[in-house]
């Protein structure tokens, strides 16, 4: 794409369903940042068609999951293409969903996948890149400051995997009594001290891990449609680089991750294989709080420089 003028940026699947909704409107103000110039407009797939009239966009990009079935794209999408506007699809799920982006092949030109997994297992005939999420300065960026918070803090849906790994936290942190703080939303009752239902909103996450001394990363291991090729996820999923934006000091949690390719280990985040030695990572922090706040530096750092969304979009529109 030579140049944007007007781009439209479409839910995937319909605001009321959709908990990740948020997530379009850093991707709209990534958009604007990298084109300053050009007109922007992000809407639920209600509004789509009406949007995609009024626009006339050079560039519709849908974003999103498309599994459910209560989207219909293709009125907003033939619209859109009567104007001369090329066709994305950003699906942020994979490979949580990826038996359903069969959905999206008909109707795109490019398709940018969220997971670098998934790319040997879109068919050759289209188009497809790789696409990480990313962070919103704007809304994740704070000021490094010396840690207040807990010394150890994850928030998160509680996967079963998740809930495992806070089963041996409990354990080995029954002799160090370290200030360690789990929340988020979960299916079952959580027997645990550090265990909270606090649900926080993207500007409260911000200041959590900005003032906690640790913030642990956890993937998720919880497929919705992944069966044909059970794909297993190796890019980091958009919370890493919202925590690295907010300055906090991650320890990357288990095997299987691509971090290295986004966030220097030692350096702009830790890494532990097992409990144990996310408790060494822990020790090392609680002894020696000034690395707390070096990584967390020189990781908000390369999140600024690399991993915004308006990086992302500025490579976006260069693919499409």
């Amino acid at each position: 794409m030579k140049s944007l003028k007007r781009a439209l940026i479409v839910g995937g699947s319909s605001d009321d369903l959709n908990t990740n909704s948020i997530l379009r409107q850093f991707v709209a103000e990534g958009m604007r940042e990298a084109f300053p110039e050009a007109l922007v407009v992000e809407c639920g797939p209600d509004a789509a068609f009406r949007q995609a009239r009024d626009l006339s966009p050079d560039l519709l990009l849908v974003f999103g999951s498309v599994m459910l079935d209560d989207v219909d794209h293709l009125p907003a999408i033939e619209t859109a293409r009567r104007s001369g506007a090329r066709i994305a699809f950003w699906l942020h799920d994979d490979p949580y969903e990826f038996d359903s982006a069969y959905r999206a092949l008909p109707l795109a030109d490019v398709i940018f996948t969220n997971e670098v997994s998934c790319l040997d297992f879109y068919p050759p005939s289209i188009e497809v890149h790789h696409l990480p999420l990313a962070a919103s300065p704007g809304r994740h960026y704070r000021k490094i400051a010396p840690r207040s918070g807990s010394d150890l803090f994850f928030c998160g849906h509680m996967y079963q995997n998740r809930r495992s790994v806070l089963e041996e936290i409990n354990n080995l942190n029954a002799r160090r009594d370290y200030r360690i703080l789990f929340c988020g939303s979960s299916d079952v009752v959580i027997g645990s001290k550090y265990w909270s239902a606090l649900r926080l909103n993207n500007d409260a996450l911000a200041e959590f891990n900005a003032a906690s001394l640790s913030v642990l990363n956890v993937g998720r291991e919880y497929d919705l449609a992944n069966a044909r090729f059970n794909v297993r996820p190796a890019t980091p999923g958009p919370r890493t680089f919202e925590a690295a934006m907010a300055g906090a000091a991650q320890i990357i949690y288990g095997t299987g991750h691509e971090i290295a390719h986004y966030f220097e280990p030692g350096r702009e985040c830790l890494v532990a294989s097992s409990t144990d030695e996310l408790f060494d990572q822990l020790d090392r922090l609680i002894h020696q709080p000034s690395i707390s706040l070096s990584i967390g530096a020189a990781a908000q750092n390369r999140a600024s420089r690399d991993h915004s969304y308006s990086s992302r979009m500025s490579a976006l529109v260069s693919l499409v």
